[in-house]
């Protein structure tokens, strides 16, 4: 069972909110039209599981992680696919199988995943014009697997820190200097200490603002 449709007429945030919100599990394919004044970049894939983005992609080939891999210049001496061949079953994520047996470090799988999932979910945010299809169950392809995943509306919020230029240090000293924090900049900072690069220092004050700003909302609550 498939949808498919325009994304003038339903824009790629909304269609993220219904996927997480029906937690639906399959493949989205999205491209602009044939007439678009922007061009007609190659399609891009992106599967989900019960409402969070798993895997991206700009083929079908189930060679994408393996070849992000190589660029990174994080394997040596043997090809990616041989060491899946050699490691991981057809089963098992990519990307975890390669953590467990010591080939990736963590730090590497979350950029790994930033770079396959998080940049390209950005950058087609930008495409206002176009066409999408869902399919229903598709299973993900474990070769193109890190094993990471986000809830859809969450990299939404992730891109649009991106495209507003707030950085880790920068949320952190404006937030720092406040006793209130607002919601959005609440959100904000949860999304950037999962998925950015902070000091140990950062993420342990970055914990503390959070919850003393939740005990705050409980007191306020419990005033009003």
């Amino acid at each position: 069972m498939s949808l498919s449709g325009s994304l003038a007429d339903c824009s790629l945030p909304e269609i993220f909110h219904l996927i997480e919100k029906g937690k639906k599990t399959g493949l989205l394919s999205l491209g602009t039209l044939p007439n678009s004044p922007i061009g007609s970049p190659p399609v891009r894939y992106i599967w989900v599981e019960r409402g969070c983005l798993v895997a991206a992609a700009k083929n079908l080939d189930d060679r994408g992680l393996a070849a992000q891999i190589e660029r990174n210049h994080w394997v040596r001496n043997h090809g990616v696919n041989q060491l899946a061949q050699l490691y991981c079953s057809w089963d098992q994520p990519l990307g975890l199988c390669l953590q467990h047996h010591g080939i990736l470090q963590p730090e590497q799988l979350k950029q790994l995943f930033r770079i396959q999932v998080l940049q390209q979910v950005c950058a087609l945010l930008q495409f206002k014009e176009g066409w999408f299809k869902f399919e229903r169950d598709v299973p993900v392809p474990p070769r193109e697997m890190t094993g990471l995943s986000i809830p859809a509306t969450q990299a939404l919020s992730s891109c649009q820190v991106r495209f507003l230029g707030i950085s880790i240090s920068e949320l952190f000293v404006k937030s720092s200097r406040s006793k209130h924090i607002p919601l959005d900049e609440q959100y904000s900072l949860m999304t950037l200490l999962l998925e950015e690069s902070c000091t140990e220092e950062e993420r342990d004050a970055i914990i503390r603002m959070l919850r003393n700003a939740n005990r705050r909302n409980r007191r306020g609550r419990k005033l009003a």
